[in-house]
């Protein structure tokens, strides 16, 4: 019995890691691609704020939390990817910082 819940917390450990690390990939190839907000930050800035000037501050944050977690991530391909990871998502971060809400979430009138 104990053998099997031990494994059982081992498997769910590794799929909430693997559900985690996948998101944020997921996320990182999005803001590259199109430079606008992810689908499920939208679902929870919508959710949380729905629709004030808090929701770009939460996106920034969020965005800001994908550039720490990929400077020190071991999954990056080189050092060279990693670069030119962070230097597109801070460029998108100073984009956003100076432009309107509503051209990042063109779906939110602000």
């Amino acid at each position: 019995m104990m053998i099997f819940l031990f494994l059982l917390i081992k498997y769910y450990s590794y799929l909430i890691f693997r559900i985690l690390v996948e998101s944020k990939h997921r996320d990182a190839e999005y803001l590259i691609e199109t430079g606008l907000v992810p689908f499920e930050w939208k679902r929870k800035i919508i959710i949380r704020y729905g629709g004030n000037y808090l929701s770009k501050k939460y996106a920034l944050r969020r965005l800001n939390t994908l550039i720490i977690y990929f400077k020190g991530s071991p999954l990056v391909d080189s050092e060279e990817s990693r670069t030119i990871l962070l230097n597109k998502l801070q460029s998108i971060s100073i984009e956003w910082s100076n432009i309107k809400w509503t051209e990042i979430c063109p779906w939110q009138k602000n």
